[in-house]
């Protein structure tokens, strides 16, 4: 019989990320677009048949946005055949996020003056948090922008509440990590200039290998530690476009990112985010 797939969002954005524009949903059997085994071979069996079912799966998965690493996960694949056409619908869901945070109650005086921080560069993912914000502006603009609305006691009508509650909530928790990374670091005279914030005096100590640490949170908070490093996290402000950042959710171990090298730069040998 006759075959009919339409790719998820997600399958979709991936075919144009890969083929360009794409002016219709394509016709694609979903198993040409993942990693291919005998499970979801009977998955796919399955829909063609109309039927009914929710497995999880072992599978192979590349890393997104880039598709520079492979991660062994588990993949739950839900399907079944949708009533009155000849389609049948699946999902493929993660083990993580089966949960979210509802933020109730943040005080706004406390989290705006977080986001001023002096113990650690601080960076915020340049999304829509609200109308007027400008997203593809400088960091130190979007901030600014971002503080403006948070100049009240209220969050203002034009802002997604649900996700300016978030980044303060995670604004205030990191605050506690940048204390705990100054009480760890020892004290220098910072030789270099960062054109975020003004650069602290303290730094790891560079016999431990550690030159720089940061944290990067689902609300689009990075911060980074010591203030000097600030500026190799510039690009990374978008947490959820990160490797490493999604494939941490997937992963109970330490990730290893070696940065891509595109321009053939001078790195050290051992320049790697953990």
């Amino acid at each position: 019989s006759q075959e009919q797939i339409y790719l998820s969002h997600s399958q979709k954005a991936l075919l144009e990320y890969r083929l360009g524009y794409l002016s219709e949903p394509p016709n694609v059997d979903f198993l040409e677009v993942e990693p291919d085994n005998p499970s979801k071979e009977e998955v796919r069996k399955n829909m063609i048949d109309r039927m009914s079912g929710k497995v999880t799966i072992e599978t192979f998965v590349r890393s997104q946005p880039d598709e520079r690493y492979v991660d062994l996960v588990n993949r739950t694949y839900i399907f079944g055949p949708m009533n009155s056409t000849i389609f049948s619908l699946g999902l493929v869901l993660p083990e993580y996020r089966q949960k979210r945070i509802e933020v109730e109650n943040i005080d706004i005086p406390t989290g705006r003056d977080y986001l001023q921080t002096q113990r650690s560069a601080l960076f915020i993912a340049p999304w829509n948090f609200c109308e007027n914000v400008r997203t593809n502006s400088s960091h130190a603009d979007f901030l600014q922008d971002i503080l403006e609305m948070l100049s009240g006691y209220d969050f203002p009508d034009e802002c997604d509440e649900a996700k300016l509650k978030h980044l303060l909530l995670d604004t205030v928790v990191t605050e506690r990590l940048a204390e705990f990374w100054n009480n760890k670091a020892v004290d220098f005279k910072s030789q270099e200039s960062c054109s975020i914030n003004a650069c602290s005096n303290a730094r790891f100590n560079s016999s431990d290998g550690i030159v720089a640490t940061f944290v990067s949170t689902e609300g689009g908070i990075t911060r980074v530690f010591p203030e000097s490093e600030c500026l190799d996290f510039v690009d990374k402000r978008d947490t959820w476009q990160q490797t490493f950042f999604r494939r941490s959710l997937d992963n109970d171990y330490f990730i290893y990112s070696v940065p891509y090298n595109a321009d053939h730069q001078d790195w050290p040998v051992n320049y790697t985010i953990m």
